[in-house]
This record gives structure tokens, sequence and C-alpha cells, in this order.
């Protein structure tokens, strides 16, 4: 495998001062982002961070590696890799103005829309029927007419709801078929109105009854029903 190497044949001289912070701040800066860019000279900025911190304080290895450099002031800055690095991402500003945070914020703008772009356009709110009915005692069918793709919500009224109590709900064809049965019901709301959904693949055209009725009481009549026609 063929050994990375840094373009800039200047490249070497500058690591070697940026390692014993020999650059002054600006040249030190500008380092540090052909750092963010070069994994070679990263690596070898990484692997001499040890030896550096020892060497830093000898000046005359200092003045002599900013003499190589062609630098005529060498400004000594104990300053670690991972500091510089970090401060080019998140500088000495004004804090809503730093580079990093502003980064952030826009990921987390862009994330609902990427979201939204990715979602499946069949995952949309499917258009929805409403069927009000009333207890019947008769033979009377109350009669609705839906579009054949709408989901259906029946909305009923049942006196005198124990809240927290479960009752059942069954609902047949005009043959007697059972088509839905659910033993806990609850979904009431606080004026006794139950709503059920039913998917349109489940529930036909035709007569239907819809039966509920208390299991805990044992009394006569505690049953209701209701007559619907749903037609398409």
């Amino acid at each position: 495998m063929t050994e990375e190497r840094c373009i800039d044949p200047e490249a070497g001289k500058l690591l070697h001062a940026y390692e014993l912070g020999a650059l002054p701040v600006k040249e030190c800066e500008l380092f540090e982002a052909h750092l963010l860019e070069c994994k070679a000279c990263f690596s070898e900025a990484q692997s001499f961070c040890a030896e550096s911190n020892l060497l830093i304080s000898n000046k005359s290895i200092i003045e002599e590696v900013a003499s190589a450099v062609g630098l005529s002031e060498a400004t000594v800055e104990k300053r670690s890799l991972l500091s510089g690095l970090i401060s080019r991402l998140w500088p000495d500003t004004p804090f809503v103005f730093r580079p990093a945070l502003a980064l952030v914020i826009i990921i987390l703008l862009l994330y609902p829309a990427y979201k939204g772009i990715q979602k499946n356009p069949d995952e949309g709110i499917k258009a929805v029927s409403a069927v009000n009915l009333m207890p019947t005692r008769s033979s009377s069918t109350a009669e609705f007419n839906i579009p054949d793709d709408n989901d259906v919500v029946l909305s009923f009224l049942y006196q005198d709801v124990v809240p927290g109590r479960e009752y059942i709900i069954e609902i047949t064809d005009e043959n007697g078929r059972t088509l839905m049965l659910d033993k806990s019901f609850n979904a009431f709301d606080k004026y006794e109105m139950g709503r059920l959904l039913i998917p349109a693949d489940k529930i036909k055209t035709g007569v239907f009854e819809l039966k509920l009725s208390d299991p805990e009481d044992v009394s006569s009549g505690n049953e209701q029903i209701y007559k619907f026609r749903l037609i398409k």
C-alpha cells in the first residue's frame, strides 16, 4: 500500500514549526486549516504531540525551526493539536456566529424537510365518511351514501355509559353474518357518544345492524340496536 504524502513541499517545515509552537498566530491558523484537509500532515502532527510538548521549552530549537521556515520572529504558544482544530470549528466569536453551532442549527432545520421528502405518498391522510346512528326498535333503516374508497366512522349515542366499563359491540349484515365483534369497547366521549372506525375494505354496501350491550347489566332492554344502509 502506497504511503500517503502531502503535496506541499513546505509542509514538512511548517509541520515541525507548528508542533513546537514556533508559528505566529496567523500562520498557525492557516496551517491548522491545512491539517483539516491533509490526512498525511494530520497523522504526522498526532504522532509528534508527546515529543513536541517536551521540546517546546527549548527556545533555541524553536528559533532554529522558525528561521528555517523564514520567520523573523517566533511567537511561542503552547497550543495542542486538538484545541487548534476545535478553534477552526468553534472560534472565539459571538456564540450565535460560531460555525459549528450554525452547522448544527442548519441540520436541525433541514432534517424535518428531508424526512418529509422521504415520506411515502401512500401514507397520506385517507378520506373518511361520518355516519351518525340513532338507536331504533322498529324496522326503519337509516340510509347513507358514501364514496367507495372511504373509511367509515360510525357515531352512536349510548345512554347511561359507565366510565371505564367495557361494552360488547357487534355488527352484522342483512344475512345475520357477523362482520365485527368487540367485547371490550369503551371509546365513548363525555357526551356518551361512541365512535368506531371501519376500514373501507371491511364493510361494503348493504343493510347492517350495530348491536351494543352492557355485559354487566343483566336487566332486560339494556341492548341498543342501530340499523343502517350503506350505498356506494
